[in-house]
């Protein structure tokens, strides 16, 4: 019963939640609009950070003020490689970011998503891989439903984000 359980958590998740819609307690926001910078093809610049940050899940399209197309779910060894290889023509040094860095994100007055969607439109409500290794099987990730990290299986699925400095 417990392993039945256990994959139904895990299946869950990557269905992506699609009927649900952010909700936010209050105005003030813990990550404003006013705190990022928007830069030419889907880049936001992180003013308190200093990181620049990819405005949309990776596999995606930034074009008018939203992403699209699919974003892509990956294995975390997969989510690794593919963020070594990505440029959008003018870096290339793009990589997964740190459970704290990806954390900086987290709009904490927000769920569904737990992000500020002015700056990342179209963010799933979905785990994101970051670059943390656990222990031998686990990756960290955090979970932009409710805003947390936590560890992951590395062979499941997750979405990601892509960050530079």
């Amino acid at each position: 019963m417990k392993q039945i359980i256990a994959c139904i958590l895990m299946v869950l998740p990557m269905l992506g939640f699609a009927s649900l819609k952010q909700e936010c307690e209050g105005n003030r926001k813990v990550a404003p609009d006013k705190r990022y910078q928007l830069k030419k093809n889907g880049v936001a610049f992180d003013k308190q950070t200093r990181l620049y940050w990819q405005r949309c899940s990776y596999g995606q399209l930034f074009n008018n003020g939203v992403c699209e197309g699919q974003a892509v779910s990956m294995i975390w060894d997969e989510a690794m490689a593919a963020a070594k290889e990505f440029t959008d023509g003018e870096n290339s040094n793009w990589r997964l970011p740190s459970v704290a860095e990806l954390s900086t994100l987290i709009e904490s007055n927000c769920v569904n998503p737990a992000i500020n969607l002015s700056v990342f439109p179209n963010t799933k409500v979905n785990h994101y891989w970051t670059s943390k290794k656990g222990n031998d099987i686990d990756r960290f990730l955090v979970f932009f439903g409710r805003g947390h990290s936590a560890p992951w299986h590395k062979n499941s699925h997750g979405f990601f984000r892509l960050v530079r400095d």
